[in-house]
């Protein structure tokens, strides 16, 4: 007997799927308009079985029930292709451990889309920058396409914004305005507590009051081994405390913008809004790492009135 999924197994499959192939090679939709109709679609998804719904057929494991064989549990969702495509030669050619892998990343990438389409914004302070305190060039650039604008600065500037003089102003102005017209997107830092690996690699947002810790003077050289791995007593940096958790920021203090900054990254305490990639988590000392790409001093209601909004 062949041991079929219900409708509503099928319907959950396709929706944890997100109407896509789970075959990582493929991940074509599933589903499109009809457009011989005005209100048909066109589906070429289906739910294939992981193991054979019945005896002899690819990957049959005689040790399920049927109810296990007709369970959401062996089902994975695949275009039309793909699941016939897993079952020629008998299945021999895709594992059942294999297909499940895929079933797997699958939906955790669905997951996180949710998760991170719900929780990602644009920080308002963005369009309300009065100057920006550091920026960090070489990954702001990457994220926000300006190499080919840039390229003519990149000898210059292996040294950070040191020795370019004048020049830091108007490099710095630009990328001001080329982040203010971006529709770049982050999440707030309030929102990644309690903080759990699938945020790493994410963007963050801050606007909050912070610790400034091993702040250099303007001109001084930071040992390269303080920056590539972080001393708590020695590396530059700054951190926010939030509960029991600590949020540091480690920075290269090549990208300060100027004198001032430099002032605010040695002032002990100041409030800084920024950017930052997450990092790295330190579950044992409830440490959490943010590799900053930008810190900037937003504008209030009384600036924008005595100076005029800049952007």
């Amino acid at each position: 007997m062949r041991e079929n999924f219900s409708k509503a197994s099928v319907r959950a499959l396709r929706d944890r799927a997100g109407n896509r192939c789970s075959r990582p090679t493929c991940l074509c939709f599933t589903v499109g308009a009809d457009i011989s109709t005005t209100d048909g679609v066109t589906l070429i998804g289906v739910a294939a079985h992981i193991h054979a719904a019945s005896p002899g057929g690819p990957r049959y494991n005689s040790r399920q029930s049927a109810a296990e064989r007709s369970s959401i549990k062996n089902a994975i969702w695949l275009c039309e292709n793909c699941a016939s495509l897993i079952d020629k030669n008998g299945g021999r050619n895709f594992s059942a451990s294999t297909i499940s892998g895929w079933k797997a990343e699958a939906e955790r990438n669905t997951s996180d889309l949710v998760l991170f389409q719900k929780s990602q914004t644009r920080p308002d302070w963005l369009s309300r920058m009065h100057y920006a305190q550091f920026i960090n060039v070489p990954r702001l650039s990457t994220i926000l396409n300006l190499g080919a604008e840039l390229a003519s600065l990149n000898n210059k500037m292996r040294n950070g914004f040191r020795g370019l003089g004048m020049e830091t102003g108007r490099i710095a102005a630009y990328i001001e305005e080329a982040i203010a017209r971006s529709s770049i997107q982050a999440i707030d830092i309030d929102d990644i507590l309690p903080v759990s690996d699938e945020f790493v690699g994410q963007i963050v947002s801050f606007n909050k009051n912070c610790f400034t810790k091993n702040g250099v003077d303007a001109g001084s050289v930071v040992s390269p081994k303080l920056l590539a791995k972080f001393d708590a007593r020695k590396s530059p940096h700054f951190y926010i405390k939030s509960g029991s958790s600590k949020i540091i920021f480690p920075y290269d203090p090549a990208w300060v913008t100027t004198n001032t900054a430099y002032c605010d990254f040695t002032s002990g305490r100041v409030r800084f809004a920024g950017l930052g990639v997450l990092k790295r988590i330190d579950y044992s000392e409830n440490q959490i790492f943010v590799s900053p790409l930008l810190v900037a001093f937003p504008r209030n209601d009384f600036m924008d009135a005595f100076y005029g909004k800049k952007f």
